[in-house]
């Protein structure tokens, strides 16, 4: 019985790990870089644009960060997809924290603030 409950526990912990959904709003005309090397011909994103930075580590050569234009920094510690939509990201997956925020009005002040 007790093997049981352990084992349907760890299976239900397991399932809601990554399954969260974290909505950050995008300000008119904002645009989105990441911290990803392979896709910057691809910046900065269109909407539909989705990426995860779990399965597509890309030989290690990402960093769990997003910027924008005007002044918005979404990061985390561990990896996490994402989805560009027209008027906010859709952050899904996260397999920890995902810091969100604004820094200035630029995407060098993001980046900025990021760096530090």
């Amino acid at each position: 019985m007790k093997t049981a409950f352990l084992f349907l526990t760890i299976i239900l912990c397991g399932s809601a790990i990554g399954q969260n959904l974290l909505t950050i709003p995008l300000q008119p005309g904002e645009k989105i870089w990441s911290g990803s090397v392979k896709q910057s011909h691809k910046m900065p994103f269109e909407a539909g644009y989705r990426f995860d930075f779990y399965a597509n580590n890309e030989y290690n050569q990402i960093q769990p960060l997003l910027l924008g234009n005007k002044g918005l920094w979404v990061w985390s510690e561990e990896p996490f997809a994402f989805e560009i939509a027209d008027d906010k990201i859709l952050v899904t997956k996260a397999l920890g924290e995902v810091k969100h925020g604004r820094a200035g009005q630029t995407l060098a002040k993001a980046r900025q603030f990021a760096a530090a």
